[in-house]
Parts: C-alpha cells; structure tokens; sequence
C-alpha cells in the first residue's frame, strides 16, 4: 500500500468510528447477507463479537506502517482457519461487507480514492490469510 491509501484508510476509518454507533453490527449484518453459512462461526455474544472484530480491525489499521508487525498478525490468523478452501470465499465475502460498511457510514466522503485504498487493504489482508510471501505475490504481478 502506498503512504496516501494507508492515509486515507486511518482517516476514514477514524470517520467511520466516530459516524457511525456500531460499524462492526453494520459489518456482520452485510457479511451474513454476502454469505449466511457465516453466521455459525459467530457463536459468541453479538457485542463480543462485534467488539472482537473491531479490535481486530483496529489492529490492522494501527500497523500499516509496520509491515513486519502486520504481516506476522495475519500470517497467526490465517495459520488459525481449519479448513483454508474456504479462506478465499470468506475473505471475499469480508471484503465486499466491509467496502459496503465503509460505503453506508462514510456516504459522500466514500470517495472512490478511499474505495482503492481500502480495496488495497484487502487485497494485502487477503494474502497474509493466506500465508502467501509479499514479494513472491508482487513479483507474480
């Protein structure tokens, strides 16, 4: 990602925060509807949850600056998925949730250089899940 995406994903993400009172029930609502079989992996309290993801999504925004950091914590939480042929659907199914979280809370300030910076974030996210090396996956490019 380049400084003026991991820019404007903390900015909107800060926006998104302050905008909206529960961007993490917005997100499982549209996540359940990209892809119901979902719901069962969520079998903790809907606060918890909610609170678990935004701490997770937290963390990713805190570390984009810290490409080492960030890539050790989605390489851990890809290495936990048991059954890795379905990390690809579940990724897609988080990323269109989120774009549609961000797109709902932010309104006009979803600009489509946000949409890029955050379809960025995903692509990066999607890659550490799936314990792919960065350099093997940019060379590839």
């Amino acid at each position: 990602m380049t400084p003026r995406q991991i820019d404007l994903v903390r900015s909107s993400y800060a926006q998104v925060c302050i905008v909206a009172n529960q961007p993490a029930a917005i997100f499982l609502d549209h996540l359940f509807e990209a892809d119901p079989a979902l719901r069962c992996e969520f079998l903790g309290h809907p606060r918890w949850e909610c609170e678990r993801l935004m701490r997770m999504l937290n963390s990713t925004v805190f570390l984009l600056d810290r490409p080492g950091e960030l890539w050790a914590a989605l390489e851990s939480l890809g290495a936990r998925q048991t059954d890795g042929g379905c990390l690809e659907q579940r990724q897609q199914a988080f990323s269109a949730a989120l774009i549609r979280t961000l797109e709902d809370c932010l309104q006009s300030s979803f600009t489509p250089d946000v949409l890029d910076a955050w379809r960025a974030l995903c692509s990066l996210a999607g890659r550490g899940l799936a314990r792919r090396v960065p350099e093997l996956s940019l060379a590839a490019a």
